[in-house]
């Protein structure tokens, strides 16, 4: 059989807000650890959102109380003291939101890899959805071989299996998975 080699994991980092690029962090070729950071995001005008959002809570939690209190004394309706609790907790949320959205202006990697290919440079605008970085977990591959029908009766799942490489390297292995339908390529 002849074949190739993939990255058993490989996954393109993809920004999840939009922003300019203001740090670009790692090089094509480099090795980063989960959590190291690949590239930075403009928190432009998020941390002013941030602050409005925490002021509204504070406003919000000083209509509550006093919500409370005129609610123990009968001058406010149930329904009353609920809307504020309604409004305070929508207010929280905002907070949540923002804190989320700021949190997202640093692209971090989801786990120990080598980048393959960095997509963006130093004041690139990106969207939702750009892509950041392609990253390629080094540490296990999958030999991939086309299998004559003939032949493809003798393999199992979780058989064993053994591929020489290019180098000369043999590896041992186990069959992960066999297709149900022939590649017609």
């Amino acid at each position: 059989m002849r074949g190739h080699t993939v990255a058993k994991r490989e996954v393109m980092v993809r920004s999840e807000i939009r922003g300019r690029i203001t740090k670009s962090s790692v090089k094509k070729g480099s090795r980063v650890k989960r959590g190291d950071e690949l590239a930075r995001i403009d928190v432009a005008d998020r941390k002013a959102h941030l602050a409005e959002a925490k002021a509204l809570v504070r406003q919000r939690e000083v209509e509550f109380e006093a919500a409370k209190v005129l609610r123990k004394k009968g001058y406010r309706a149930e329904t009353q003291l609920s809307a504020a609790v309604a409004k305070l907790d929508s207010a929280r949320a905002g907070v949540k939101q923002m804190e989320v959205a700021l949190s997202r202006t640093v692209i971090r990697a989801p786990f120990d890899a080598v980048v393959d290919s960095r997509e963006v440079e130093l004041g690139a605008y990106v969207k939702a959805g750009s892509g950041i970085a392609r990253l390629v977990d080094e540490k296990f591959f999958l030999v991939v071989a086309q299998v004559a029908e003939t032949e493809i009766g003798r393999l199992k799942v979780n058989g064993n299996g053994s591929a020489s490489l290019v180098t000369g390297q043999r590896v041992e292995g186990r069959i992960h998975y066999i297709s149900t339908i022939a590649d017609e390529a």
